[in-house]
């Protein structure tokens, strides 16, 4: 067999077993644990699914914006109390913040990118994913500023 690795941007929340079941309008079976932890997914064809919890996180990471984070904070402070090295990066990271909200928007609510070949899709897949790495590398290099 060969081996393959899963690129997929998904929404999710927090929802336990039984909560999925009642959403679904189903019966719980009798030797499942309703309190099971896991996530609610939702997939960009709006697909449906309920993942355990252990699974779930060990296959995706949260994808951080400005809004999760305290750079805003960290902006409101006096300009130009930081180095033109360190304004750089703080200006980086929010245009970068709106690309990555614009590609996202793209890729989960656009007719136009559901409509493209499954390999151009993935493309774009990747693109947002390097774009969230490099932010979070940014985001950790702002939270060194003294």
């Amino acid at each position: 067999m060969k081996t393959y690795i899963g690129t997929k941007l998904i929404k999710a929340k927090s929802l336990n077993l039984g909560e999925y079941n009642i959403l679904k309008g189903w019966i719980m079976p009798s030797n499942e644990d309703p309190l099971r932890e896991g996530y609610l997914v939702k997939y960009n064809d709006d697909y449906i699914s309920w993942s355990p919890k252990e699974e779930f996180e060990e296959s995706y990471r949260e994808i951080k914006t400005l809004n999760d984070i305290k750079i805003k904070e960290l902006i409101k402070t006096n300009w130009e109390d930081f180095p033109a090295h360190q304004q750089r990066v703080i200006t980086e990271v929010t245009e970068l913040d709106i690309k990555i909200e614009k590609l996202d928007n793209f890729i989960l609510t656009s007719y136009i990118f559901k409509s493209l070949e499954k390999d151009e899709q993935l493309l774009f897949i990747n693109q947002i994913q390097s774009m969230q790495y490099y932010f979070g590398i940014l985001v950790e290099r702002i939270n060194k500023f003294k």
